[in-house]
């Protein structure tokens, strides 16, 4: 049965929904080159667990072929998901499973109306946020077309965590109109939550598919077999400081790795530098009055060349267009940088058949520029004591990203500990 969703533009943060240099790919691309199996929505191992017993349990339902597959994986996955919310969890699509909890309790199937919200976009949760990693984890065909042998046996393990039937009983309960109290749901989401942990063949599933990837990539096998500490990832969100010791660190972990850690690092640097140059373009732009409040310091104009020609220089760089190499042959002057970046930012637009934010002849686009967001970026680096460190603290500020956390957070869910929800 194969099922195809609308196209969904994956982002990191609020700030980059936009994406206005279409800096998303090139990132996209490095990230593959380390984790494959994950995009920035992929959060945790569960969904993939569920998606898996969701399948099954549809394949052996009386409308397994039907074209309304997509809508029936949602009222399963609505049933789990009630469950996570009224424990405290987060999983995808948490605030409508949430307003489902705040209507009342006891809940069951029968009285969601037809047309709740729940059951709008259906591309949007567990079926689409992870379908493609399901893919790439060797769980479901090509083309939503089935599961693996692998897929078959980790949607058995998932739904094994708990006795008298697993959670396939539980979904026949759900579908057949059962009502589900608030001490039900506890119970279901303390078997099957974010915060649960995996069975043992569930975690042999994970292993193996671990393994597997390894298998056809064994230059990454050092991320796996150790992964990053928890505290360090944790310290990394803690100041531009700290961000700059744990790409240090990571370079030192895996000394295999460096060259392509190394530029991973350099591009989101000189990435959050040309970001913050066109948010402050934009800035001029559309706030005219305060214009001056937007200036940016010269001598990050040296900086980014440097970076950019640098960057260049590495083996492997991926670009976005032409927009790093124009930057790196570009006179070193604030206004020429700039140029390269409007320029690119309206290419990269009309390219897409998108209006641009920005043109020469003023603002196209309103309220694209968080003003509090970035005068605190310009304070930040107005008191840096020279480029570098301004360029640690736009490279804080505009961080993505890399997946080393899910990393840890899959490893540790294969080999039996609690994982956070």
């Amino acid at each position: 049965m194969q099922i195809s969703f609308s196209e969904y533009t994956i982002v990191e943060k609020t700030t980059q929904a936009v994406d206005p240099l279409g800096l998303m790919r090139p990132a996209n691309a490095l990230r593959d080159t380390i984790f494959p199996q994950f995009t920035v929505l992929t959060r945790h191992p569960a969904h993939l667990g569920l998606l898996c017993a969701i399948w099954q349990e549809l394949d052996t339902s009386a409308d397994a072929k039907a074209p309304q597959r997509a809508r029936r994986f949602r009222e399963l996955e609505v049933f789990w998901g009630a469950a996570c919310a009224a424990a405290g969890e987060r999983p995808v699509n948490i605030t409508k499973f949430s307003r489902l909890i705040e209507r009342g309790l006891p809940l069951s199937l029968s009285v969601i109306p037809r047309q709740d919200a729940v059951f709008r976009r259906l591309g949007y949760g567990t079926l689409g946020h992870y379908n493609r990693p399901a893919v790439s984890w060797g769980l479901l065909r090509r083309g939503s077309e089935g599961l693996t042998p692998l897929g078959r046996q980790l949607g058995d393990g998932f739904g094994a965590r708990a006795s008298g039937g697993g959670v396939s009983a539980l979904f026949r309960r759900w579908r057949h109109g059962q009502e589900f109290d608030e001490e039900d749901l506890l119970q279901v989401a303390g078997k099957f939550g974010l915060r649960a942990p995996a069975s043992r063949p569930e975690r042999a599933a994970w292993k193996e598919a671990i393994e597997k990837h390894l298998l056809a990539s064994p230059d990454r096998r050092a991320l796996w077999d150790r992964p990053v500490e928890t505290d360090v990832l944790t310290g990394a969100d803690e100041s531009p400081e700290s961000l700059r010791v744990f790409w240090k660190h990571l370079q030192d972990r895996y000394p295999s790795l460096k060259p392509l850690l190394l530029r991973i690092d350099c591009f989101e640097r000189l990435t959050a530098g040309l970001q913050f140059l066109f948010d402050c373009l934009l800035a001029r732009a559309e706030f005219t009055g305060e214009a001056a409040q937007f200036k940016v310091r010269k001598d990050l104009v040296p900086a980014l060349s440097n970076l950019a020609r640098g960057y260049r220089a590495m083996l492997g760089a991926e670009d976005a267009g032409q927009l790093i190499a124009r930057v790196s042959e570009a006179p070193l002057d604030l206004v020429a940088i700039s140029d390269c970046v409007l320029e690119h930012h309206i290419a990269h637009h009309r390219q897409k058949g998108a209006r641009p934010f920005l043109t020469r002849d003023g603002v196209q686009v309103r309220g694209r520029t968080d003003r509090r967001q970035l005068a605190g970026a310009l304070k930040e680096i107005d008191e840096a004591a020279d480029a570098t460190r301004a360029l640690d603290a736009l490279q804080f500020r505009y961080r993505r990203d890399w997946h080393f956390a899910k990393c840890r957070r899959w490893k540790d869910h294969a080999d039996g500990g609690r994982v956070a929800a």
